[in-house]
């Protein structure tokens, strides 16, 4: 039986990016046993990424707070950034 009347779901449509970074554990293993000044560098590199992040997503993350919608997760050496879905009236 087929009806038009919207579905009520707890769950909701979003946009999701997963971001891992391949690799990461292996550098951990490297930094800790032949190493050790691969950590001020992957530090650096890492603070300086996100400064970057932070001046050129600035207006955009302020809007997306703005809808109280954006959620991030990190675990590990992963991170999902996911945002409310816009639907089409179509």
């Amino acid at each position: 039986m087929q009806s038009n009347e919207a579905i009520h779901s707890p769950f909701q449509d979003r946009v999701v990016a997963f971001i891992d970074i391949l690799g990461f554990r292996d550098l951990l293993k490297r930094m800790t046993a032949t190493d050790p000044g691969l950590f001020s560098l992957i530090k650096n590199a890492l603070e300086s990424m996100l400064r970057d992040e932070q001046r050129a997503y600035e207006p955009l993350r302020q809007s997306m707070m703005a809808s109280h919608s954006l959620e991030t997760t990190s675990f590990s050496d992963c991170t999902v950034i996911s945002e409310g879905a816009i639907h089409d009236p179509w």
